[in-house]
């Protein structure tokens, strides 16, 4: 990490901040632990250098998603930010794969989490962990463009809120999830769980190798891709109508036929007269081009969330 990082002053814009309550960080530690973490995930570590992050997947052996997860390199340790309701079970599904491999999980449940996204964010993050004296800055595109991961000891979470809020702006819970479903990141426990494929959740392009080897669930993975037919996934819309439609309010067909259902919904971030929403769309009911209604609402866009 340089030690000196551009003023944020010279960035033409400061990003915004959000708190990620929601998220623990787990430092993994060893000489095997990349190699080790590889082998159990669905994306490739192979080429992940230090100061670098990537995003993946926990499956087991149905190929069906434990967690989602990002895993970084520092110049210290390879760190993995996963959701806290898949801790307990990812922990004990690590452990129980951890043989003769020199890797030890460190859970860090002292530590909490504020992101920083847009242009400029590297700047802020690593003068807010120069500034503070303590903490760790760690590149994350969460909404699928320039971000970074801020962990710092719960106690002083406050203080950096402070030193934030002085330089850039926060964002309200509203207003992320308006843009994290503009952008079309799903998430872990709203909308997909233990249920689905990644292919069902719209996270193939964004979370799966099919060229790194062998992982835990690879074979049902790669079956589904190549043999199967996906009978649903998650798609992108925006709906008529200024209200977000509540999570599990159902999408019909033309002829009033119930073909998916509403995960996770909020406000438009630019077009106040429209919602946007993720909904999981069953494929053998419903196809791409096909029209759709949501209680006498007009579904203006439907988009994959996976390229065909």
């Amino acid at each position: 990490m340089d030690a000196h990082p551009a003023s944020p002053s010279t960035s033409p814009r400061p990003p915004l901040y959000r708190p990620l309550e929601a998220w623990c960080l787990v430092d993994l530690d060893g000489d095997d632990a990349l190699s080790w973490l590889h082998g159990q995930i669905t994306n490739s570590l192979k080429v992940l250098e230090r100061g670098e992050s990537v995003y993946a997947l926990v499956t087991n052996t149905k190929g069906k998603i434990l967690s989602e997860l990002w895993v970084s390199r520092s110049e210290s340790s390879v760190h993995l930010a996963l959701p806290k309701l898949a801790y307990e079970g990812v922990s004990a599904h690590f452990e129980s794969f951890i043989v003769m491999e020199d890797v030890e999980l460190q859970p860090r449940p002292d530590f909490g989490l504020v992101h920083l996204w847009g242009e400029g964010s590297a700047d802020y993050a690593q003068e807010a962990v120069v500034t503070l004296g303590e903490g760790l800055a760690l590149p994350l595109p969460r909404l699928s463009e320039e971000g970074w991961d801020l962990w710092l000891p719960q106690k002083r979470l406050d203080e950096l809120e402070t030193w934030l809020s002085s330089r850039a702006s926060g964002l309200g819970h509203e207003a992320w999830e308006s843009l994290r479903i503009a952008r079309g990141v799903p998430q872990f426990g709203i909308d997909f769980d233990s249920r689905h494929f990644p292919q069902e959740a719209g996270l193939k392009s964004r979370g799966v190798s099919f060229t790194k080897g062998c992982y835990l669930g690879q074979e049902a993975i790669v079956m589904l891709e190549h043999r199967g037919k996906l009978p649903r996934t998650l798609m992108r819309l925006e709906i008529e109508g200024e209200s977000p439609p509540p999570a599990g309010e159902l999408l019909c067909n033309a002829e009033a036929q119930p073909v998916g259902e509403i995960t996770s919904s909020a406000r438009h971030p630019q077009q106040r007269e429209r919602c946007v929403a993720l909904a999981r769309l069953e494929l053998k009911k419903w196809q791409p081009g096909q029209a759709l209604t949501l209680a006498g609402r007009e579904v203006r866009s439907v988009e994959a969330l996976d390229p065909a």
